[in-house]
């Protein structure tokens, strides 16, 4: 009997070639000059306990010439088992993920011989596969919801697969205009993985509901995933667990199956049993009860929080048009299931008239229904946020949200589309799909917000390399000592860096975690940076203890080497290499 094979569909090439383009786009916005500036705080503290993960195989605090423990707390004891023990302070996720870059960084010192490789070099490969990760986090998220684009069943039919290619070239044009994702993504820290796994947890959920995952592998896979956001950032795997948590809730109610709901509940009760350990270990209660007595919660500081978020969507990504399109999307999906419901299914991909209203086909609703998912998702996350005693509410705490939202919006774009596609006439179709697209953009450009000015400073950033205070700090002391690991450096700040970049024994730092210690040393040299820190005190009195020479270079010397913070403020982003001629903001070394 002949055997029939199935048509290959007809694939148009410039769908495809539209959608590699907007990647090489995204990938430009994330990997053009991350190089450059040299690492930054949080990002030393990652190298650090990267390295120390490679000699000892856990984030140890201390290896008995510097101590990286960064925690503000007047409970010095609080986030580490010894005084030289375990790092309990965060998640160890990154650190372990940290270790690809830290031993390429190794790799290339070594084939560069006694100096060392360039730091630039260095610092690029340190935070390579950081920002390859979350570049896979938005494929993966695209990949997630292939099914549904398809039309939602096993088989996947009803659609086309050219609107696969559509939805990956909008997705990664959306991310790419993105400044804060795509300064994020590159730092060396855990919130490019963050998204990766949020990105799984997403793939995992939508096979399940799309027939083509069965529940003990749903269930294995979706517990692992869950455990490892705990360990890398434990507010996000709250935010998680609460966005699958209410949709079970929500199946349960409609479909009353006790088996298929507990192929949901399995991974939640053991993510749920996995974060009392972690709380236990990690100490989480004492650490967050630390930070509650240093920086209270108030009414004053949960409006921030709520502000923060808020304006942050507002004017950086596009909030209006992304709540517009979720309210229509909705609108138009419920409409449909109501009418649906009455006067029969619609056939998957097809639409069509029923009382003067056009109706969103069963596989366009279940791009709604996940959008409403991933904007529960959103809510939760940002409760869990607005909740927690965080010092600041800087946008590293909810960055994850961003790529959240950019689904949201192509979701329900993509499920208008879909509807108005099935038009009988083609004029209509043509004017209708004019009308969508031309509203929103209309609505994106009176709602841009600081979105174009931020655009125009980061393409200017893209194609010139920005150079910080640590970055001039390190150059010179390499310069003027062959031996930098002899060293004994007194900073005030960024202390990690300049540990990772001059192998010296760098005391003092931020916080002052070990003074007792460190106040015994003579430092060869000191770099007293121009920020207010716990130690300031201490460095002035480092500085009357020897004679020293004093080295002004003449860049701003601002409070961070720099940041990927980018809504405005002390510590915001810099995109331009700053110089002064002002002695007072001036980076002052001293050195013997």
């Amino acid at each position: 009997m002949e055997q029939r094979t199935k048509p290959k569909p007809n694939i148009p090439k410039w769908s495809r070639w539209l959608a590699a383009v907007c990647l090489a786009a995204a990938a430009f916005a994330v990997l053009k000059n991350i190089a450059y500036p040299l690492l930054w705080n949080d990002e030393g503290e990652t190298a650090m306990f990267a390295e120390r993960v490679l000699d000892y195989g856990y984030p140890k605090v201390s290896d008995g010439k510097n101590v990286v423990y960064y925690l503000e707390l007047k409970d010095k004891m609080a986030g580490r088992r010894t005084p030289d023990g375990a790092y309990l302070g965060s998640g160890w996720g990154h650190f372990y993920w940290g270790t690809i870059g830290a031993l390429a960084a190794r790799a290339a010192d070594g084939v560069a011989g006694a100096r060392g490789a360039d730091l630039y070099l260095k610092t690029a490969l340190l935070r390579l596969p950081f920002a390859l990760a979350g570049l896979a986090a938005i494929l993966l998220a695209i990949i997630a919801v292939a099914p549904l684009l398809m039309g939602g069943n096993s088989g996947g039919a009803g659609g086309s697969p050219a609107r696969i290619w559509l939805f990956a070239a909008a997705v990664f044009a959306w991310q790419s205009l993105s400044v804060s994702w795509a300064l994020h993504m590159r730092e060396m820290r855990y919130y490019a993985l963050v998204c990766l796994l949020l990105s799984w947890l997403l793939y995992l959920t939508v096979r399940r509901h799309t027939g083509r995952m069965r529940a003990g592998r749903y269930a294995v896979l979706t517990t692992a995933a869950l455990v490892l956001l705990l360990v890398t950032f434990p507010p996000a795997m709250a935010g998680a667990a609460g966005a699958l948590g209410l949709t079970e809730v929500v199946l349960f109610v409609r479909k009353r199956d006790i088996r298929k709901a507990l192929a949901g509940i399995v991974p939640l009760a053991a993510a749920g049993a996995a974060g009392i350990v972690y709380a236990g270990v990690f100490r989480s209660l004492r650490i967050a009860a630390g930070f509650a007595e240093l920086f209270p919660r108030t009414p004053a500081r949960t409006r921030e929080a709520v502000v923060k978020i808020f304006a942050f969507f507002r004017d950086y990504e596009s909030l209006w048009v992304i709540a517009a399109a979720l309210g229509l999307g909705s609108v138009v999906a419920g409409v449909s299931w109501i009418r649906a419901r009455r006067g029969g299914r619609l056939a998957p991909g097809t639409a069509r008239e029923h009382g003067g209203l056009l109706l969103m086909s069963r596989a366009d609703r279940g791009l709604v229904g996940l959008s409403v998912l991933v904007a529960v998702y959103i809510l939760i996350h940002a409760a869990v946020f607005i909740m927690a005693s965080f010092p600041f509410p800087f946008e590293r705490y909810f960055i994850w949200l961003q790529p959240a939202a950019g689904l949201v919006l192509w979701l329900n774009l993509f499920a208008l589309g879909g509807t108005l596609k099935t038009l009988p006439d083609k004029w209509a179709r043509r004017g209708a799909r004019a009308a969508l697209a031309g509203g929103f953009i209309l609505l994106a450009t009176l709602t841009a917000g600081e979105r174009v000015p931020v655009l125009r400073a980061r393409v200017y950033e893209l194609f010139h390399r920005y150079i910080g205070p640590v970055d001039y700090v390190v150059g010179f002391i390499r310069r003027q000592y062959p031996d930098t690991s002899r060293l004994v450096v007194a900073t005030n700040y960024e202390e990690g860096v300049l540990q990772y970049y001059l192998g010296s024994r760098v005391i003092i730092g931020f916080v002052g975690n070990n003074l007792k210690e460190d106040m015994k040393l003579t430092p060869d040299v000191i770099v007293g940076r121009k920020r207010s820190a716990y130690t300031n005190r201490n460095i002035l009195e480092l500085m009357e203890r020897a004679r020293y020479k004093q080295k002004t270079i003449w860049i701003h010397d601002t409070i961070i080497n720099n940041i990927p913070e980018v809504m405005p403020g002390f510590n915001s982003h810099r995109y331009r290499t700053e110089r002064t001629d002002n002695e007072r903001w001036a980076l002052k070394i001293l050195y013997k």
